[in-house]
């Protein structure tokens, strides 16, 4: 979460972003699997991943939206996983009382793919690369409303 912090003041796409993309990129796998490997997991653990999954997604989606230049249908599919995501968040609080960020194996590969995607943005592939993903974070999403 503090790597955000700067990431969010440097230039979009500059080496030093790359670096602490890269750099979040790493502590959020590593923060996980060191957890699960001491033995030290905990319900609060979980939630502050999944705090700071949402504050660097929002962070890095803050400073690439402006040169992000998707088709109407694209935008409008991703407004609908945002709407679906949300959904799944309220309805998981309203029968748990808590907030439950799943870690599917669509979701993680998902999260994996837009990852990756950052590094090719700025190249032909990455147009076709965001609307794959789009689809498989569409499906994770519905998957993440039915186990929840």
């Amino acid at each position: 979460m503090l790597l955000c912090i700067p990431l969010g003041m440097t230039e979009t796409l500059s080496p030093l972003f790359y670096l602490l993309y890269t750099l979040i990129g790493i502590s959020d796998i590593l923060d996980g699997w060191l957890a699960r490997r001491w033995h030290c997991t905990t319900p609060f653990g979980a939630q502050l991943d999944g705090a700071a999954d949402l504050i660097a997604f929002g962070v890095i989606g803050w400073k690439i939206w402006p040169i992000l230049h998707f088709p109407a249908w694209l935008w409008g599919l991703l407004v609908c996983i945002v709407c679906i995501r949300i959904g799944n968040m309220l309805c998981t609080y309203l029968r748990k009382s808590t907030n439950i960020f799943q870690h599917t194996f669509l979701n993680r590969l998902t999260g994996l793919l837009l990852f990756i995607s950052i590094y090719v943005i700025e190249t032909a592939l990455f147009q076709g690369l965001a609307a794959g993903i789009a689809i498989l974070a569409l499906l994770a999403a519905l998957q993440e409303g039915y186990s929840s």
